[in-house]
């Protein structure tokens, strides 16, 4: 056997072009049927109970197998960030027609986590796997008060 015939052939141009497409579109299916993959492309590092929250989240919004989902942890657990953060998030780049009602104790809490929400949806991670080219208003109406929070 002589070294020529052990190595690979360079893709040509156009391989390599194909090549990167597929493996954009393998990652943005991925992230939009796993919130755990989600969560990585944002810049987060989920720990194994954040890991159980993003499954909990995935099987509420997708399986319709309970109705509620409520959160006991521990202070500093990250359930605001995986609960009221990523997983609306996540929930508008699966579906941009999904509406999120936030509801916090605090309204001001309520609206920086919807400012959190859309900045992760208009944002870089959010353009590159978003199925289509859309956006959210630009109007105050989509982080609007109600009368128990803030809608996204």
């Amino acid at each position: 056997m002589t070294a020529e015939s052990c190595t690979t052939a360079t893709p040509t141009p156009k391989e390599q072009r194909a090549n990167d497409a597929r493996a954009i579109l393998a990652r943005r299916f991925e992230c939009r049927n796993t919130p755990v993959e989600f969560t990585i492309e944002l810049g987060y590092k989920p720990a194994a109970h954040h890991r159980l929250i993003l499954a909990a989240v995935r099987e509420l919004l997708l399986n319709d197998n309970f109705d509620a989902l409520i959160l006991l942890l521990p202070p500093g657990s990250a359930k605001s960030t995986y609960g009221s953060i990523v997983a609306p998030a996540w929930a508008l780049l699966r579906d941009p027609r999904a509406e999120v009602l936030l509801a916090c104790n605090v309204g001001e809490l309520a609206q920086r986590f919807g400012r959190q929400i859309r900045g992760h949806v208009a944002g870089e991670a959010g353009q590159r796997l978003r199925r289509t080219s859309t956006s959210l208003a630009d109007d105050s109406t989509a982080a609007a008060p109600t009368c128990w929070g803030w809608t996204i």
